[in-house]
């Protein structure tokens, strides 16, 4: 139960700094009554959609592209395999 926690932790921690890393919320600080501060979250919801849509591009994007890269090599080594052989 203590490792599922911690995780959840450095996941919630990690999502805050990407999120403050790429401009997701701003965070400010105001004087209120005397002796207190008020604390303001601006979301920019906006910009996160954005950034998930490209990310989730990009890593199509991989995939598709180490999915090529993947089936080029392996008919490449078949060929090479074939000739190192001869025919029978």
């Amino acid at each position: 139960m203590r490792n599922l926690l911690a995780f959840l932790a450095a996941l919630v921690l990690v999502f805050v700094g990407i999120g403050w890393y790429r401009g997701w919320y701003n965070v400010e600080t105001t004087q209120a009554a005397p002796g207190h501060n008020a604390v303001k979250v601006d979301i920019d919801s906006g910009k996160i959609g954005q950034d998930l849509h490209k990310g989730s591009e990009r890593l199509q994007e991989a995939l598709e592209h180490s999915h090529k890269d993947g089936n080029g090599t392996h008919a490449e080594s078949t060929k090479t395999e074939s000739t190192k052989h001869g025919p029978n």
